[in-house]
């Protein structure tokens, strides 16, 4: 029971820590499936060329069409935690950007690396100002110190979930390691599991709390110009489901160190040594003592 208990918690552990490294490298490479996982996404295929640039669009329509292409704008842009992925009209992924640290909320600096046009590079400004509202604007900051501890809360878990897997391989495999090392490791797998559940907790509470926020409000601002901003559900499955995977691996350490505990406790109640009262102190021992049968040895036999 002990070590289906112990299998049992490395699954969940294992499983916790392939979904932290899923959700981490969503949309830091152009390739399936981590070009399709991403936290948001903002469409711009819908966008009101006209309204947004005015000046450039009056000045291009006389030559070519009013298309995002003409703009050097993409279809839409698919942010992770870290990078993001560019697409076209027919959804498809053709440029991820490379995994620069930690990722910020700055559409201004994203808007502008994929613009060639010169003219529409010029008017960058205007369009950060129309995508950020003003009440964004302001705790942009705020934001960012928040995207940061996301990051860093997941980095740190699956570091954790990846050294508390060695320790229970490690546990499985020496199995014969004396009973005193045993219950430390077990402690050591108790504080860990928590650790990272928490780490992975409090970054999935704090990715789906600050989209969902900027989700919000850059809806309610620029919808009239065609933008849009949407929640990838696949991402937040992915995070949400580490988090109940390192749940249930923090229950079944903690319920195995209590097996554990139990059987070590029982263990050595069961070799102390056992002495039975003589003398005075004998109580109702005494008469029975006295009252034991007698035998004399006579050819190898007893009578």
């Amino acid at each position: 029971m002990y070590l289906s208990t112990l299998f049992l918690a490395l699954f969940f552990n294992i499983a916790a820590f392939v979904l932290g490294i899923f959700a981490l490298l969503g949309s830091t490479y152009n390739s399936e499936p981590l070009n399709k996982i991403y936290a948001a996404q903002l469409n711009l295929k819908n966008m009101s060329l006209e309204k947004v640039f005015p000046t450039v669009a009056s000045q291009l329509s006389s030559s070519s069409s009013l298309t995002l292409s003409s703009f050097g704008l993409p279809s839409y842009i698919n942010f992770g935690l870290w990078s993001y992925c560019t697409g076209n009209t027919t959804n498809t992924v053709y440029y991820c950007s490379k995994p620069n640290g930690i990722q910020n909320l700055n559409f201004n600096q994203i808007l502008e690396d994929q613009i060639t046009n010169t003219e529409v590079l010029s008017l960058i400004d205007s369009l950060a100002d129309i995508l950020l509202p003003s009440s964004f604007s302001n705790d942009i900051n705020t934001f960012n110190k928040l995207a940061k501890a996301m990051f860093l809360c997941l980095i740190i878990a699956v570091v954790l979930l990846a050294i508390q897997m060695i320790i229970t391989i490690v546990k499985i495999i020496f199995c014969w390691f004396p009973s005193t090392f045993k219950i430390f490791t077990l402690w050591i797998l108790r504080v860990i599991a928590f650790l990272s559940f928490i780490g992975v907790a409090i970054s999935a509470a704090i990715s789906t709390a600050v989209y969902s926020v900027a989700k919000k409000q850059i809806n309610n601002n620029s919808s009239d110009y065609g933008l849009e901003l949407s929640m990838r559900p696949a991402f937040y499955g992915i995070i949400w489901g580490a988090v109940v995977a390192s749940f249930i691996n923090l229950l079944l350490v903690c319920l195995f160190c209590r097996l554990r505990d139990n059987k070590y406790y029982q263990s050595q109640q069961e070799i102390q040594p056992i002495f039975i009262p003589t003398g005075q102190q004998a109580g109702p021992y005494q008469t029975k003592q006295h009252d034991l049968p007698k035998f004399e040895r006579t050819n190898s036999y007893y009578k």
